[in-house]
């Protein structure tokens, strides 16, 4: 665990919302079976997504864990949380 005690949140994030992107495109090839370039594609847009959504919850003051499933979440999400948080930004 001392490992991650000097890895910045940030980068913890950005980790987690690409495992979180990773999962979706895994389930998706599974369903569908996109090819590798769509899949990058998804993992792209899943790890922007989810950082946005970490730093979307440490804005509104959420902390510790919270941000690491809010990152995992949006990764999850891709698209969708992109367009739930530009609702909630710029109403």
């Amino acid at each position: 665990m001392e490992v991650m005690q000097n890895i910045p949140p940030e980068m913890l994030w950005l980790i987690v919302a690409t495992i979180g992107g990773l999962a979706r495109v895994s389930q998706r090839m599974i369903v569908d079976g996109p090819t590798p370039l769509v899949a990058l594609a998804h993992v792209i847009v899943s790890a922007f997504s989810g950082m946005m959504a970490a730093l979307f919850t440490h804005q509104i003051g959420m902390m510790g864990n919270s941000l690491l499933l809010a990152a995992g979440l949006g990764g999850w999400a891709g698209v969708e949380m992109i367009e739930y948080l530009r609702r909630k930004t710029f109403k």
